[in-house]
């Protein structure tokens, strides 16, 4: 079906309703000339003979039409409700949103926002009438809707209809015949995305079956201002889909409750947009259930829906606006099912975004002297006072701007202590051979550690650190040296535990095959991982994590069902956190060490630090960092560069506070910052507990 809207729109919002679809299918609308039919979808039906619509704002083509394609014989009712016009001098620049935190303002179940109400169904064909001015944006009681605000961005779903009907939402004084905005089953909850024109502040809504009704504030359109203020202002992008949870094929559902960050970025969508608008599907739901959408993970149980699952196997999309946290948004399903999520647009921000945001953006920056040797990483003192790099032994004091040369001559693997009372680094020995040394900042002496229980160095061997406690008392080594008598043979590595304060060096038995070795750290115990080969009831293998606790030598030993976990764990490691290859992409799991069970936190995009305490995790990917809770819930994100990309130089892994409140990472990059830095650099983010 081809149709002309115009020309002078960018956009046009329309109501889409296929009538007896043939057969279960799709419905796809696009601009005339931008995409082929099935490489985006609007709306969707799971079962011959069904009626179903939902709001699409289609972009536009150059000649002034859209393209709607079904995949099976239905008929077609297209309703159009608004449109999206550029930014010109002769336009008086109606239209532009003002996106919020979904606002819940109606619920008939409960009474809000009725002044009578029985808590029942509204009754068939009844108007209920909504004031939406001064509702306020959950996030900033003072950012409320204004009594000249043209129009709403509304999600309105319809719960618990006694038949099969329609919904209609209109402005308070509108007098001609209902189009409809929404078209539901019986006995089954359905929601849509309403742009809805206001009067005097005003909107009314009706179903023309009995049934509750719930309605959530995302956003108003304000009446005219500046031409020159572009915030606001929608941006239709080609078609793209972000996400289809189905591929590869065979993947599992999302299960439920588990949050799936999406990030808009690589789709155009710039770092200091306001909104996007995108049409959301879940795919073969296991139960009844609804789908938030938000630009962070929102708590359980959830205030406002965005999309509903009238019923077990069912297929159902919405277009919803949600505001974008770093051109990212995340959705969150009540129930499992398969996910597709398709861009359309997003509302433009500011346009020269402040590049001091201590909170989002930028990092403060200080010189951190170097040699001629610049891509090591950095480690961190917990009060982010004290800095160690260990590609060339530099110290840094952040408290006075000095630094100590301890020189390092063999990279990475160097460590300054929780504390900041100590550094392990390598040193030169006899025949160049590698040693390892303990440096005191604040009483400027050092003591060798790479040695014997008697506090013999060997001559022969390189020996390198492994891991150490916070309080530096006890020092994980790698070495070749024979540094006890129940040492490998012969130029066969070992695992050393050196306790300075006791004064004594230890082998640890960990298995030649293993990996991810590491002290936890307090100090009580080595961790490693290895992997269990492939058998006939394990076709795939799997892999062993390995706690081994140094006060009463004894092992505990976890399965995890994949290969090659990259692990991360707590102080103690009563908590292991691991990543797996699911989805398409990758899903972080936390591992109780005690039980043995894990549980999925959500999907990652990157690699993922917890702090000591085991209260945050931090994973980072080329882009940005993000700080969340054990329930998956974002607490901050943090762009690696000011204009939102991956630093442009060679940048290391972040370091994180043992309260998780301070992280740090090492870059040569230029645009790290604005003006750009030149130069090896570390930069420190400092977020609110």
């Amino acid at each position: 079906m081809h149709l002309l809207v115009g020309t002078q729109a960018v956009a046009v919002a329309l109501n889409v309703v296929v009538v007896n679809m043939a057969a279960p299918g799709f419905l796809a609308a696009y601009p005339s000339g931008w995409a082929a039919p099935g490489q985006v979808s609007s709306l969707n039906t799971d079962a011959p003979g069904q009626t179903r619509s939902n709001l699409v704002v289609v972009p536009v083509g150059a000649d002034g039409s859209i393209d709607i394609h079904v995949s099976a014989a239905a008929d077609v009712v297209v309703d159009q409700v608004g449109a999206f016009y550029p930014r010109t001098s002769n336009n008086p620049q109606f239209g532009n949103l003002e996106p919020i935190a979904p606002r819940r303002v109606l619920d008939s179940r409960t009474c809000l926002g009725l002044t009578t109400c029985s808590g029942n169904p509204l009754p068939a064909g009844t108007w209920t009438t909504v004031d939406f001015t001064g509702v306020a944006d959950p996030d900033d009681p003072t950012h409320t809707v204004p009594s000249d605000a043209i129009g709403v961005a509304l999600s309105v779903t319809v719960d618990q209809p006694d038949g099969r009907g329609y919904l209609a939402a209109v402005p308070a004084d509108f007098a001609a015949s209902d189009p409809s905005a929404l078209n539901y089953e019986a006995n089954q909850s359905a929601t849509t995305l309403a742009l809805v024109a206001l009067s005097g502040g005003r909107a009314k809504f009706r179903t023309s079956r009995s049934a509750h009704l719930q309605i959530e504030v995302l956003g108003w359109f304000r009446g005219v201002h500046p031409i020159d203020d572009p915030f606001g202002q929608f941006v239709p992008v080609a078609p793209s889909r972000l996400v289809d949870t189905r591929k590869p094929t065979g993947s599992p559902q999302l299960p439920a409750g588990v949050p799936r960050t999406v990030d808009t970025a690589d789709a155009g969508v710039p770092l200091t947009a306001v909104g996007a608008l995108v049409n959301h599907a879940a795919i073969r739901s296991a139960g009844v259930g609804e789908v938030q959408t938000a630009s962070i993970a929102q708590p359980q149980p959830p205030a406002f829906r965005n999309l509903s699952l009238g019923a077990t196997n069912q297929t159902r999309a919405a277009s919803t606006i949600t505001r974008l946290h770093d051109a990212t948004y995340t959705f969150t399903s009540t129930v499992a099912a398969h996910h597709v999520s398709d861009l359309i647009g997003y509302f433009q921000g500011i346009t020269d975004p402040p590049l001091a945001d201590n909170e989002t953006v930028a990092m403060d920056g200080f010189q951190f002297a170097y040699n001629a040797y610049q891509n090591g990483g950095v480690t961190m003192s917990d009060d982010a006072r004290w800095f160690y790099r260990p590609s060339d032994g530099i110290l840094f004091d952040r408290t006075n701007g000095t630094t100590v040369d301890l020189y390092s001559n063999y990279p990475y693997s160097g460590r300054v202590s929780g504390d900041g009372r100590t550094v392990v680094h390598e040193t030169s020995k006899l025949f160049g051979y590698t040693g390892v040394s303990a440096y005191d900042p604040i009483t400027a002496t050092e003591e060798d550690v790479a040695v014997t229980s008697d506090e013999v160095s060997p001559a022969t061997g390189n020996s390198w650190v492994v891991g150490m406690s916070t309080n530096g008392r006890r020092v994980l080594l790698a070495s070749f040296a024979a540094l006890t008598t129940d040492a490998p043979g012969p130029a066969s590595l070992g695992y050393f535990l050196r306790d300075r304060t006791a004064g004594t060096t230890s082998l640890v038995p960990v298995p030649s095959d293993a990996y991810s070795m590491g002290l936890t750290a307090d100090g009580s115990s080595v961790m490693w991982v290895t992997n269990v080969a492939p058998s006939q009831t394990r076709p795939y293998g799997y892999a062993l994590v390995t706690r081994y606790r140094l006060s009463d030598h004894t092992s505990l030993s976890r399965e995890l069902d994949t290969l090659y976990p990259m692990i991360t764990y707590d102080g103690d490691a009563s908590l292991v956190l691991y990543r797996v290859m699911e989805n398409a992409g990758y899903n972080l799991y936390r591992l109780d060490m005690a039980t043995g069970t894990s549980t999925l936190i959500t999907s990652v995009d990157g690699t993922a630090l917890p702090n000591s305490a085991g209260t945050t995790i931090t994973f980072w990917s080329d882009s940005r960092l993000r700080v969340i809770d054990l329930d998956g819930n974002v607490l901050d994100v943090v762009d690696r560069a000011w204009n939102g990309r991956a630093p442009d130089n060679a940048s290391s892994p972040p370091v994180v506070s043992s309260d998780g409140t301070v992280i740090a990472f090492a870059s040569e990059a230029t645009n790290i910052l604005r003006p750009a830095t030149t130069g090896y650099h570390v930069y420190v983010h400092t977020r609110t507990a």
